[in-house]
């Protein structure tokens, strides 16, 4: 064959090859892309009287136990004459006794809650500039629009929400009605069909509001404040069960004031498993959250004390920092013969999670937790280059705590079945950064005594608002089965997309709501369960037209956006070779798609102009929006996880290069090596709306 045939042979080939491997490289693209976990959590604070809960995806009720994390789906249940504190960091809620609360979502910069019986006093100590938080009730969506004390009381027999505005203002919608309820007043809203408003001067607090009231003077007055982020939940406890002191190598540290000689960190609690991040520990101490989800510990003088995270950065919500202890051969699984061992993590050392995160989260949960100057070491201990970490307190016996598998995996107490620890032993045992592989049953959820299911009033509508529609305990189980015994990923805790049935009306965005019409048909109970699938969809108000297919601006903006990890080291290097590789291969057509690339920018990027994008401050480019009247705009919710496999896909395409108007602004292309060293924090004003997943993409 002659030459020029063989060449156009190879042409042939090349042009019938090229595209299957495209698309397979994009589809394997899509499969990693990941949802990093919340960055905050809810702390369940103080008790009085009991106090039951029922986790999300599961029907059934448990003892609500002290210092546990609450996340989207969880509810509450307080007895009579009790009552419970919630702490969220920029916010805190206080339930009174016979309260029917729970969270529908609570993200970085959304929380929402349902309240279908009781009372709550909230106070809103700050309120970023593009956060939301509202709470849902039988007949009204109360959205608070700025830092206040409110109370809002629902009697579900009477169709009746009371909203009270201390200091602040709220805004109350339902049946296609608006209300504000200002600094000093009150509204009474009544009725399902026909909504009746009635506002009348704010008197007196009760007596339950003087107990809140009492209680939130421990945050205004903490002296810890000084020393940590007043985003780090829990900090208000350090004051009055702990002393601070200057440490020459670590700064200012904690010190607790009632522990015995022999103390340990992470001995007195259980573990208890909490998704999306896994096994998950709850300490017992009355103090004990903040010191166990944030910062490292140190052994200083033959005391330990706690070492927080900087001041500056906000903080990242962690469930343990801990790291693990294995036999040579084998997994932690097995350690100490049927047992499984831990031990603190000190000041400076990398806390790799167990669960599926992104490159950008791993140094955010570590800088902001601990003093860490070079980010390298960071990125080598991800990727695997430091296989054999020498932890400062895993050769120590004094620091593990061990106990029995059963023991572990059924959430029950730590303290009084530590086994012992053989020092010689010891040695021949390896450590690990991530817990063990282990399903969780339905005892790891609950992680406390069973209760029966509380007299909730079940005569309000079959509203989603009150859903989040996750995916039953049961279904998790087997996919955490089939992962290896790993946390699944976000993506797959819901069905489809996880706020299609949310009502939440962004802060910062006038006029654009997602309205969702009450259901007609029915009545159901106060709080639907998160595992429930008889529950119907309620229809929102129509999309705008010409909005983008994928908005940015959604709460899946929110979700930092990365490659799959699960944690291990060879998988974690490969993934971030892979991950550069794309980067590099997009940036190669980002010169081809630049005048696209800044008319998509304008077309999905939030109302709110930000100074430092010349994009947007070019007159000549107009956004493709058509906006529609106030009432009848929304948020796009998130998107399901096959929407974002697509774009992926979409993404790591070449684009075919066209010809565009001179006008148009000519992009730089994005450089792939530019790594971010410092998380951001509250400080940070440019490009908060978008959240960490815009500025991820970036890169």
């Amino acid at each position: 064959m002659s030459t020029a045939g063989r060449n156009k042979i190879g042409i042939l080939s090349q042009a019938l090859v090229l595209p299957w491997f495209l698309l397979f490289a994009s589809a394997s693209l899509a499969q990693e892309v990941v949802a990093d976990p919340p960055t905050r959590v809810a702390r369940l604070g103080h008790i009085e009287g009991e106090v039951t809960l029922a986790p999300a995806g599961t029907e059934e009720w448990a003892e609500a136990v002290l210092n546990r994390p609450l996340t989207s789906g969880d509810r509450l249940w307080t007895e009579a004459g009790a009552k419970a504190e919630l702490q969220v960091g920029s916010a805190a809620a206080y339930l009174d006794e016979r309260t029917s609360f729970g969270f529908v979502e609570l993200d970085d910069d959304v929380m929402q809650m349902s309240l279908t019986q009781g009372a709550v006093t909230i106070r809103v100590r700050r309120l970023s500039e593009n956060e939301t938080l509202q709470i849902e009730t039988p007949n009204v969506a109360v959205s608070l629009k700025q830092p206040g004390e409110y109370h809002i009381e629902v009697d579900p027999q009477a169709d009746r929400t009371l909203v009270k505005t201390r200091h602040g203002e709220a805004e109350v919608f339902g049946n296609d009605q608006t209300h504000l309820v200002r600094a000093d007043e009150q509204a009474s809203f009544s009725g399902l069909d026909q909504l009746s408003v009635q506002v009348e001067p704010l008197g007196s607090r009760s007596a339950f509001e003087n107990w809140a009231n009492d209680r939130e003077r421990r945050e205004t007055e903490s002296r810890s404040a000084q020393y940590v982020s007043r985003d780090v939940v829990g900090y208000e406890d350090l004051d009055e069960h702990g002393d601070w002191a200057h440490e020459p190598e670590y700064g200012y540290v904690w010190r607790p004031r009632y522990v015995s000689y022999d103390w340990v960190p992470y001995r007195d609690g259980r573990w208890a498993w909490i998704s999306p991040w896994g096994w998950t520990w709850v300490d017992h101490s009355r103090w004990g959250f903040a010191p166990f989800h944030y910062g490292r510990w140190a052994h200083v003088r033959n005391r330990w004390c706690w070492v927080p995270g900087p001041r500056h950065y906000r903080p990242v919500y962690a469930p343990a920092l801990v790291g693990w202890v294995g036999g040579p051969h084998v997994g932690v699984s097995v350690s100490f013969g049927r047992g499984i061992g831990w031990f603190p993590l000190g000041p400076r050392e990398v806390y790799i999670p167990g669960y599926r995160h992104s490159p950008r989260y791993i140094r955010h949960v570590n800088v902001s937790n601990t003093i860490i100057v070079n980010n390298t070491y960071i990125t080598n201990v991800y990727a695997g280059r430091h296989r054999n970490i020498d932890y400062r307190y895993g050769r120590n016996p004094r620091a593990i705590t061990a106990v029995d598998r059963g023991q572990f995996v059924g959430g029950r107490p730590v303290l009084g079945r530590v086994l012992r620890v053989n020092e010689r032993e010891l040695r021949d045992w390896r450590h690990a950064s991530r817990p063990p592989a282990l399903t969780p049953d339905r005892a790891s959820v609950l992680a406390g005594s069973v209760r029966r299911a509380p007299p909730i009033v079940r005569n309000h509508r079959n509203d989603a608002r009150f859903t989040t529609n996750r995916v039953a305990f049961d279904t998790e189980r087997r996919q955490i089965e089939a992962n290896g015994g790993r946390p699944i990923g976000r993506t797959h805790l819901y069905r489809g997309d996880p706020k299609e049935r949310s009502d939440v009306r962004r802060s910062g965005m006038r006029g654009e709501t997602i309205r969702t019409a009450p259901s007609r048909s029915g009545r159901t109970d106060a709080v639907a369960g998160g595992g429930s699938s008889g529950t119907q969809r309620i229809e929102t108000t129509p999309a705008r037209e010409n909005s983008s297919r994928f908005n940015t601006n959604s709460s899946a903006g929110r979700e930092h956006r990365g490659i799959v990890q699960d944690g291990s080291p060879a998988v974690a290097g490969r993934a971030l070779r892979q991950s550069e590789t794309v980067r590099s291969f997009r940036n190669d057509n980002d010169s081809s798609r630049a005048g696209r690339t800044h008319r998509d920018d304008a077309r999905t990027i939030a109302p709110r102009s930000e100074p430092n994008r010349s994009a947007i401050r070019e007159p000549t480019i107009q956004p493709r929006i058509q906006s529609a009247p106030p009432a009848t705009r929304r948020i796009e919710s998130n998107r399901s996880s096959e929407q974002r496999a697509l774009h992926s896909a979409e993404r790591a395409q070449p684009a075919p290069a066209r010809a565009e108007p001179r006008s148009a602004p000519q992009s730089e292309p994005r450089s792939s090596s530019r790594v971010e060293s410092q998380p951001r924090s509250h400080s940070s004003s440019p490009g908060r709306s978008h959240g960490n997943g815009a500025r991820f993409r970036d890169r």
